[in-house]
């Protein structure tokens, strides 16, 4: 039993033995006070005690006696022994309480016992949750501006798993879009460049520094000679996504994050899956064609308007091979599922949960939490972030730097619908203005004690 239980219990008791005492009668009789809610709260201010009770305040009208006279008495009546060290009455008639050593110790030793099992439960009896969170395209090292998708999405993942849930981890990277062909082409011209030869670059590609390590790592591993020689552009793209991804798997795990499972988005086109999706769309009166590209019935599915899921020159638009994404999640039979999106990415979520709906699935099992973007203040400056400028601090870099607890704790202290601003220089102060101090100094004392 915890402190605040026990010590309703005991105020309980106190009110039975203090209502059934002679000198408690109004009108000739007893006062009937069975409906009467005993509760406990830790005051506001912590000087006052480690718990506080208005009971005395709530039986006012009912004893018709003063509030500071019923808390002297009630007390009178009150058993503080190996659990209450002290009591004191406040006006109007707060009853206060301070807590005994033993009484506190006992709860420290209970949860020392149990270790890790300690605050977990068995609600969710295994239910089957899939969390896919960062998802960021493997054009380039995860930065600060992902770090904040990293920490919610296991965080989510972690609360679901203390409650008795079966958790999949899942990363869907985009391997499928234009991005890609850029990324490709970038490595293409850097190889080039690092074996000396003239390069004229175009208006989009991959500035990073990180490329170019790549570019030196094909050269390294394939040989300057098949490096450099003519392949098509998805030669240098699968070259490049494979180095990427090791990094990105890297970086999460000494953030303290493993993925049970990497989603490509070309899968769904390998498969068929965006194309089936498609067809059971049309099979069920979901779409319709106008000005020559195909429409998503979103409004009839609760949407603030149609949605083009097939353009008129007969590609996809980014909202089908998500509809079929999802798809694929529900036909994994998950009991829930959650998707950590940023908030760039807002607007698409009526349209999925639409086009979950109409396609048959419980609403109630999709959800999304969508966090505000993350900027990043660094020696009083404002920073921007782009992967495809170069410009930006990689979250291997924030970890070395900075800390992995002092990054989780950070990013945690808000709300992820909230506007954050991460200051670099706070996250390494060793100050009481870093909030993360606190923490600290607190864990090395509780380590002290334990010792």
């Amino acid at each position: 039993m915890d402190l605040k239980t026990a010590l309703t219990e005991r105020l309980q008791e106190a009110l039975e033995i203090y209502v059934a005492s002679s000198d408690v009668v109004v009108e000739g009789a007893a006062p009937d006070l069975s409906d009467v809610q005993v509760s406990v709260e830790i005051p506001r201010n912590t000087e006052h005690g480690d718990f506080a009770t208005n009971l005395a305040m709530q039986l006012t009208k009912r004893l018709r006696r003063n509030p500071m006279q019923i808390a002297e008495e009630l007390l009178g009546h009150f058993s503080m022994e190996g659990l209450v060290r002290e009591t004191s009455v406040a006006r109007p008639g707060f009853i206060n309480f301070r807590m005994a050593t033993e009484a506190a110790t006992e709860v420290l030793r209970r949860i020392a016992e149990q270790g890790e099992g300690w605050g977990r439960t068995n609600s969710g009896q295994g239910a089957k949750v899939l969390v896919e969170f960062v998802s960021a395209n493997p054009t380039g090292p995860l930065h600060i501006g992902h770090a904040r998708n990293v920490v919610v999405g296991d965080i989510a993942a972690r609360l679901y798993e203390a409650t008795g849930h079966a958790v999949t981890r899942e990363y869907y990277f985009n391997d499928g879009g234009v991005q890609m062909r850029v990324l490709g082409t970038t490595l293409n011209l850097r190889v080039d460049e690092q074996l000396g030869r003239e390069v004229e670059w175009p208006e989009q590609y991959y500035r990073g520094e990180y490329m170019k390590d790549i570019a030196n790592l094909m050269i390294e591993e394939l040989g300057p000679e098949v490096a450099g020689s003519e392949h098509p552009v998805q030669y240098y793209t699968d070259f490049a996504t494979r180095e990427i991804l090791k990094t990105i798997d890297a970086d999460l795990k000494a953030m303290g994050v493993a993925f049970d499972n990497w989603f490509r988005e070309i899968s769904l086109y390998e498969n068929g899956k965006v194309e089936k999706t498609l067809e059971e769309m049309g099979e069920k009166g979901l779409t319709y064609d106008h000005e020559g590209a195909k429409w998503f019935k979103a409004t009839s599915h609760g949407d603030n308007r149609d949605r083009v899921v097939v353009k008129s020159d007969g590609t996809n638009t980014y909202l089908l091979p998500d509809i079929a994404y999802n798809e694929d999640k529900f036909n994994r039979g998950y009991d829930r599922i959650i998707n950590v999106l940023g908030a760039d990415h807002f607007g698409q979520v009526p349209s999925l949960l639409a086009a979950a709906q109409a396609l048959g699935h419980p609403g109630e099992k999709l959800h999304y939490i969508i966090y505000q973007m993350v900027s990043l203040l660094k020696d009083g400056e404002s920073l921007k972030l782009s992967t495809r400028s170069g410009e930006f601090i990689t979250l291997k870099e924030m970890i070395d730097e900075i800390g992995v607890g002092v990054v989780r704790f950070f990013f945690a202290m808000r709300s992820p619908d909230s506007q954050m601003t991460f200051d670099w220089n706070l996250a390494k102060d060793t100050s009481m203005e870093n909030p993360v101090y606190y923490v600290q100094y607190a864990h090395a004392r509780c380590c002290s004690l334990f010792r």
